[in-house]
Formats: structure tokens, C-alpha cells, sequence
């Protein structure tokens, strides 16, 4: 909460202009990324919701933790910029299984570039 609250006037934005408070000064590529794992008691209850169907909402809690440490990971990576313009993400799963037994994780890349402007109002 502390560090989302570090960067709360500075948006990640997916547009890939803005107007401009004033002349740029530099822009930078900003990253982060983030790998997660499942755990095993996770797994098991989503096997019951992958025979019956439905969404699986401990995988939905954990993709949207990792999304918002990427987004945070992103910024921290450029902390001075005044907005992070055509941000992206991109996910990736990475999985070894052998058996039933095995390890299912995801990794979450947000990027895009961090705008530092001459003047900020």
C-alpha cells in the first residue's frame, strides 16, 4: 500500500500521447516484472472448478497481485518520471510437470516509457 501510495500522481498510462505540461526532457524505457506461483492448496480447489466450470477466483487474485507488483516495479525502475506513457503487459506462464505433481507459475512484464518533463505545473 505504502509504495502504490508512493506513486499515485504518477499514471501509467496505455495512450501513447498526452498533453504536455511542457517540454519533454527525457524519455526512458521503464520494466518490471514479476513470477508468481500457485500454491498446492490453490491447485487443488481449482481442479473442483475446472471439472464443474466456472471462474477460478484464487487464480484471479494472485494474476491481479502480479500485475499491480509489475506496474510497481515498472515505476521504481524510473521513479522521477512525471508519466509512464504507452504502458503494456504481457504474461507468460511457465510450467514443468512431471506426474501430477508440478510447478505452475506465471510471470508478468509491464513496460513502457517513463516521460520526465522540463516544468511540471
Amino acid at each position: 500500500m505504502e509504495r502504490e501510495a508512493r506513486f499515485r500522481d504518477q499514471p501509467a498510462l496505455s495512450t501513447k500521447h498526452t498533453d504536455a505540461p511542457g517540454a519533454i526532457r527525457s524519455a526512458r524505457l521503464a520494466s518490471g516484472s514479476v513470477v508468481v506461483s500457485v500454491d498446492h492448496f490453490k491447485r487443488f480447489l481449482s481442479g473442483f472448478r475446472m471439472i464443474f466450470g466456472g471462474e477460478i477466483r484464487s487464480y484471479s487474485s494472485l494474476i491481479d497481485r502480479a500485475r499491480r507488483e509489475a506496474v510497481l516495479r515498472m515505476k521504481e525502475s524510473q521513479p522521477d518520471a512525471h508519466v509512464y506513457l504507452n504502458t503494456r503487459l504481457e504474461t507468460s506462464t511457465i510450467a514443468s510437470t512431471t506426474g501430477n505433481e508440478g510447478i505452475g507459475t506465471i510471470e508478468v512484464l509491464a513496460y513502457g516509457t517513463a516521460v520526465h518533463y522540463d516544468r511540471v505545473p
